[in-house]
């Protein structure tokens, strides 16, 4: 007895829904791989460094910086802020409060960051600190200022 082939083609409906299989697979690992891909401070890093040495001209431009370079530094702010997060969820839990202080916060920048560099952490947000004050009380003038002219 011989073997005969299946020479029957695939219906329509059967050639759509494999491409559309495929089409939610890819989906879902490109989700998947996204999600992998946690915290990126790349853009800031970048940010940072064109404020620390602008580049002036035209044919001065900024410098690339290496791919490995550029992991270990993300890497880096990634540990920092598992860091701080970890102490300041132990702090939260060590006083049983749902908020903590500026002086909560520099405390922790003092644990983690020694010496000058602990010290330049706590002024530096100090005064990122007293920017946002500053930013939401003139926020809150504006809100003011417009309510009154409404109702006038």
């Amino acid at each position: 007895m011989a073997r005969t082939k299946n020479t029957a083609r695939k219906a329509p409906k059967d050639i759509v829904s494999q491409l559309e299989d495929k089409k939610r697979k890819n989906r879902e690992k490109n989700a998947a791989v996204r999600h992998k891909a946690g915290l990126n401070f790349r853009t800031y890093i970048h940010r940072v460094f064109q404020v620390a040495s602008p580049r002036k001209g035209p044919t001065d431009k900024m410098r690339p910086i290496g791919m490995k370079a550029m992991t270990v530094l993300n890497d880096m702010c990634v540990s920092i802020l598992e860091k701080i997060c970890a102490r300041a969820h132990a702090l939260m839990q060590n006083t049983k409060t749902v908020m903590f202080s500026d002086n909560d916060l520099n405390a922790i920048f003092r644990l983690i960051f020694k010496g000058d560099l602990g010290k330049n952490a706590v002024y530096e947000s100090l005064r990122a600190n007293a920017c946002y004050d500053k930013a939401m009380e003139e926020s809150k003038k504006k809100k003011k200022e417009t309510t009154k002219a409404k109702a006038n």
